[in-house]
């Protein structure tokens, strides 16, 4: 089986990319609440895409990771997209697909409702 993932980016690695991490790590040391479910949501999305590796890894299936701009999914080249985040991931790899099965995993049903994702 040729599986595609997406992993979404989470809000802790937007604040790294806008080059902010600095800030919201002082935020996280001085006990902020919004930087600390920043810091918890993240840890868990890592935790979740680590494990759905693994599992790939257990099954033999190896999984290729797609970038956000990557649009020939196809059933030529895969055959599963695999969607690691919440509703928002689900619906961009939708729209890239158009014979490939889509799966969403929900990274942290915590903190996310994930309505379209239904494994967690």
């Amino acid at each position: 089986m040729r599986i595609a993932y997406l992993v979404k980016r989470s809000g802790w690695q937007a604040f790294a990319e806008l080059k902010q991490e600095d800030r919201i790590r002082r935020l996280y040391a001085k006990g902020d609440p919004t930087a600390r479910r920043l810091r918890a949501a993240h840890e868990a999305h890592l935790t979740t895409v680590e494990e759905t590796l693994d599992a790939f890894h257990s099954l033999g299936v190896k999984a290729v990771k797609i970038g956000p701009r990557t649009k020939d999914l196809t059933r030529d080249r895969f055959d599963l997209v695999v969607s690691i985040g919440g509703d928002g991931t689900l619906l961009r790899a939708s729209h890239r697909v158009s014979d490939v099965p889509v799966v969403g995993i929900n990274s942290d049903p915590r903190t996310s409702v994930g309505f379209f994702c239904g494994i967690c």
